[in-house]
């Protein structure tokens, strides 16, 4: 009794409650069921669903081009155990561990409560997450692993450089590389500058990195797949296509005023190097549609609260658009205020002291900027980088007010 009564009047408790008590209100309000039409409403849902099959059978091609493994196979296990229900009751508890994730990383970074209870809130206000949890899709998978790595960063940051934390943050990438392909390029960027921060730990434990290749056969695996199916050594082949279905389109239909679904077929049927040729030879429209791709996207239609008329609910659509609306502002906001923080970091040389926040910026940057060679997806592309964002912002906010007031008070007392 006395280890319950300690419990249910921590901190953990409070939070836990606010949120069950949020998110029962809201999914009472909310036009949504628990079923296997909602479940597989979208395309891309029947296609994770139809992916694992496929996946074995080396003699067929189709889904397994473009979607990895792991969300199939966790879906197909979820689905076959509990139907449409247990999938979604399961995203929704890793929604709420990772509302718990976000809160935890800001009020242990910052030791300020007020701050960790903003970062709550904020995320908590993104109803087009929650809304995910009756799909059948990656993205709210994919946050909670982000939301994990992020608190692992901060639990860790007094000892980053150590050998354990290398194989933390290389298995969570692993596992976000298999769930979405987005992920492969962060992790090979990790692998390759890890070798010049982690070569004396390993060099000292050689017998480590026998840990490091274990991590990486889920990874080995998957491209191994893909080598004797597509002939291509690779986790999948949805950024190519992305690039040539989405943005070598985009400049076929508004350069050249080729109907859609022309432009479409026109580049699906280049060459990779006719692809990469276009890419270079016409830089400033592609530039453009960069640019206008990503702001786009950013505070795009919150596209799973209009699916269908029956699945609207007016007033969190609107909060929704305005959300992302103002998360378009803020990022743009952002940005070069943290081109500011890392200059002044360089001058005091104190870039590894904030590698964590350094390194959550790059990353949200990155899954926001990669939503350049894509439209027209609503909101879905940039969800992954909310947590991300939200730790990022609230803690260099965080920083800087607490500089200004030392500086303040050091004018003070001279």
């Amino acid at each position: 009794m006395s280890f319950l009564k300690k419990y249910y009047t921590s901190e953990k408790a409070i939070v836990n409650a606010a949120l069950l008590i949020y998110l029962i209100s809201l999914l009472f309000i909310l036009p949504f069921t628990a079923s296997d039409s909602l479940l597989f409403f979208t395309v891309d849902s029947k296609e994770y669903y139809s992916t694992l099959m496929e996946f074995f059978q080396f003699d067929q091609t189709g889904y397994s081009e473009t979607r990895p493994i792991l969300y199939p196979l966790i879906l197909w296990l979820l689905h076959s155990v509990g139907g449409a229900t247990l999938v979604t009751f399961i995203q929704l508890f890793l929604w709420l561990i990772s509302a718990n994730l976000i809160y935890f990383s800001v009020k242990n970074f910052t030791q300020n409560r007020v701050v960790a209870v903003l970062a709550l809130v904020l995320f908590s206000l993104n109803i087009s997450l929650i809304a995910l949890t009756f799909h059948a899709l990656t993205e709210v998978v994919t946050v909670f692993f982000l939301s994990l790595l992020i608190f692992q960063l901060v639990k860790r940051k007094g000892v980053l450089f150590e050998i354990k934390t290398y194989k933390i943050v290389v298995s969570l990438f692993v596992v976000l590389t298999l769930i979405k392909p987005l992920f492969f390029i962060p992790l090979l960027a990790f692998l390759f500058i890890g070798t010049f921060f982690y070569f004396k730990k390993f060099s000292a434990q050689p017998k480590k990195i026998i840990g490091v290749i274990i991590i990486l056969l889920p990874l080995l695996f998957q491209m191994t797949v893909m080598k004797t199916k597509y002939d291509e050594f690779t986790v999948s082949r949805i950024s190519e296509l992305t690039v040539r279905r989405y943005f070598v389109a985009q400049r076929f239909e508004r350069v050249e005023n080729i109907p859609r679904e022309e432009a479409i077929i026109l580049a699906e049927e280049l060459t990779k190097d006719e692809v990469i040729s276009s890419l270079l030879s016409d830089q400033p429209h592609y530039w453009q549609y960069f640019h206008e791709n990503v702001n786009e996207n950013i505070s795009g239609i919150p596209v799973f609260l209009s699916l269908s008329e029956t699945l609207k609910h007016p007033a969190s659509l609107d909060l929704m658009q305005n959300y992302n609306d103002w998360y378009k502002s803020v990022y743009g906001i952002f940005k070069y205020l943290f081109l500011g923080f890392v200059f002044v970091l360089l001058l005091k040389k104190k870039i590894l002291d904030n590698a964590v926040i350094i390194f959550v910026f790059l990353l949200s940057f990155y899954i926001i900027w990669t939503t350049g060679i894509s439209f027209s997806q609503g909101d879905r592309l940039t969800l992954p980088s909310i947590p991300l964002s939200i730790f990022g912002y609230l803690v260099l906010i965080h920083i800087v007010v607490k500089q200004c007031g030392i500086l303040l008070k050091t004018k003070k007392n001279k």
